[in-house]
């Protein structure tokens, strides 16, 4: 009896033991016990099925893996995972080779499930991973081999060509250039190779459009009517505006004029088919018997493709499912030397100024004179004069030519983000521009016309441009400014009513730039408005900025309740749900004078994120404050209150 009473004593100091380890050890060992969970019939014999036979090649090693992955065997999977590492040490020069093979072997969702479940507890993962993606990328664009797969479309073996369409199809964007190339040429014993390149393009449609279009407005002649084709064949009705230019414009090369006025013809037809109309919804009007639009109706067409654009619905939409997106969207560029399509990231801003440069330069070389279609030109060029200076200040971008995979760890962010610096001050962007770069962007066919400015400050503001306005405010001010001998011009009463009325604007930059300009070039008071100009001056000599406090938190309503709470106290507030949103709100202003953090943030740990904000070199450091919830710390013996206090 003793002895029994001792044997379940020490079983129940055991089970004590084991219960006070699984407390201290924490998620840690939860993931431990979560691997060695007994399998189920069914994932059992999975597994049993990968051992017989042996598996010993890169190719075998990896499938293993990934379904044992699957079948949530992870202990498995990490042994097969750790042979396969093994044999990509052991590969030597080969390497590449191998990791592309194994790119080809699996599709990107098997790696990134594999990448997913294994991950967390083995950091070696996410660099393999990374490099068998890179290495089959590489491999999917490299220009000899998509050369063979294009000239393999005109094949006479339906196996090859069935291949070849595969192998382009795979590649993507990347086989744009051969499959332009292809669409070129105009032989009769091409006419099959053609139409599958068509289809390939079509396939693409979306993807494909914009680096199309780029390419059209490079200085790339002679690849213009491939390039031209392609287009066509995506079906896209928006790119079709772009087209005009080319089939109107005198001078344009023959057989790129060709191609245009065919695909415009085209376009018709099948818009007359499907609705009756041009696509856009307006029947043009001086249409010759081809069905092309003479220039008159084209410039009609791409002024209201251009006025569009220019409105923050032409802004690109960023992909906020992505974890670390930074506001950037891709588009790629021809590359004319490497004879390739890069792709680099862009501000959606940067990415709309490149749109509205192609159609204002289309409406150029049509000679468009209409006033409303002259002031969207002349913002557009406003915008792409300050959008290149910004990115000429934040650094330029190097455009690779390749990124050859070398060891894994030169894998672990194949994707380089190639964006530009952030959109600086206002009132420092326009002083730091030359005005006659200002003026020059704004002059018209009739020369710098000071009322012409005026109004298209109006457009700017309706469109939500605040740079092009305080540019434009800039040059009005150089503009009716007095002269040295004493000659003063003062501003018209319609441009001044205009001035006056962005005394009120929520920009404090736009607002200051009126007053001065007011001052400067309004002619002596009183008139209407005059005494507002004085408070503003007044109010920006002896303003200290808005105090800003970051609320980063993971609950949104206790992010909503804390805002509340500090905006009482006169800040003004943002919030955000990560450690590395606060971290970038926090550098985005110098006003920020306060960041509340809550314990339980991810993506960094919050001591982690209070490292990032109090890093030298980030300039001054806002105070920290660190909301622990009770609850939170309780389990840990609050061990992360004491840390703080």
């Amino acid at each position: 009896m003793t002895l029994a009473l001792l044997c379940v004593r020490l079983r129940q100091r055991a089970i004590l033991h084991m219960l006070l380890a699984c407390l201290c050890s924490g998620w840690i060992y939860c993931v431990a016990v979560a691997a060695d969970v007994p399998l189920d019939s069914l994932s059992q014999a999975v597994v049993d099925s990968l051992a017989h036979p042996p598996r010993t090649a890169a190719t075998e090693l990896l499938d293993a893996a990934i379904k044992a992955s699957d079948v949530e065997a992870s202990g498995v999977a990490k042994d097969y995972f750790k042979k396969l590492a093994d044999v990509l040490e052991a590969a030597g020069d080969k390497r590449l080779d191998l990791l592309a093979d194994l790119g080809d072997f699996a599709d990107s969702g098997s790696l990134l499930r594999l990448q997913r479940t294994l991950g967390p507890s083995d950091p070696s993962v996410g660099p393999i991973v990374a490099a068998i993606s890179e290495a089959s990328r590489l491999r999917r664009r490299d220009p000899n081999r998509l050369s063979r797969a294009a000239q393999d479309l005109r094949a006479g073996s339906y196996a090859v060509r069935l291949a070849a369409i595969d192998r382009l199809a795979h590649a993507r964007v990347d086989a744009l250039p051969v499959l332009v190339d292809l669409l070129q040429t105009d032989d009769p014993a091409g006419q099959q190779a053609r139409s599958l390149a068509r289809g390939l393009v079509y396939d693409l449609r979306n993807d494909a459009i914009q680096p199309l279009l780029t390419w059209l407005d490079s200085d790339d002649l002679p690849h213009w009517p491939g390039v031209i084709a392609a287009i066509d064949a995506c079906q896209n009705d928006a790119a079709y505006a772009l087209l005009l230019a080319p089939a109107c414009v005198p001078g344009t090369p023959p057989a790129a004029q060709e191609r245009a006025i065919a695909a415009l013809v085209l376009h018709a037809q099948r818009c007359r088919q499907a609705a009756g109309d041009w696509g856009d919804g307006s029947v043009p009007q001086g249409g010759h018997e081809r069905d092309v639009p003479d220039a008159s109706a084209a410039i009609a067409i791409i002024s209201q493709r251009l006025d569009h654009v220019l409105t923050p619905a032409g802004l690109p939409s960023t992909d906020h499912l992505l974890p670390q997106t930074n506001e950037r969207v891709e588009r790629f560029f021809w590359n004319a030397a490497a004879n390739q399509l890069v792709s680099v990231k862009l501000t959606p801003r940067t990415a709309r100024s490149l749109e509205a440069s192609h159609l204002a330069r289309d409406l150029l070389a049509l000679g468009v004179s209409d006033p409303d279609g002259v002031r969207l030109v002349l913002l557009s060029q406003l915008e792409e004069m300050l959008v290149t200076f910004e990115n000429q200040v934040g650094g330029p971008a190097e455009i690779p030519a390749e990124n050859p995979v070398q060891d894994l760890e030169k894998a672990k962010d194949p994707a380089k983000d190639l964006a530009r610096g952030p959109t600086q001050d206002l009132g420092t962007l326009t002083k730091q521009i030359d005005p006659k770069q200002l003026e020059a962007a704004l002059t018209g066919p009739d020369g710098l016309d000071p009322i012409v400015v005026a109004e298209v400050l109006s457009m700017a503001l309706e469109r939500e441009m605040p740079e092009a306005a305080a540019a434009a405010i800039h040059v009005l001010e150089n503009a009716y400014a007095h002269e040295r001998n004493g000659s003063t011009t003062t501003l018209p009463p319609t441009t001044r009513k205009l001035l006056v009325h962005l005394l009120d604007a929520s920009d404090d930059t736009l607002a200051y730039a009126a007053a001065r300009s007011l001052v400067l070039s309004a002619g002596d008071p009183p008139y209407a408005g005059s005494s507002r100009v004085l408070a503003v001056l007044l109010r920006m000599a002896t303003a200290h900025g808005t105090d800003r406090a970051i609320i980063a938190h993971p609950d949104v309503a206790v992010a909503q309740r804390l805002a509340a709470d500090v905006s009482r106290h006169g800040y003004q507030t943002v919030r955000v749900s990560t450690g590395r949103a606060a971290v970038l709100a926090a550098r985005e202003s110098c006003d920020t004078v306060l960041v509340l953090l809550a314990a339980r943030l991810t993506h960094p740990t919050v001591m982690e994120t209070v490292q990032f904000i109090q890093q030298p070199g980030a300039g001054k450091s806002p105070p920290v404050m660190i909301v622990v919830d009770p609850l939170d710390d309780d389990a840990r013996g609050k061990k992360l209150t004491r840390l703080i206090l």
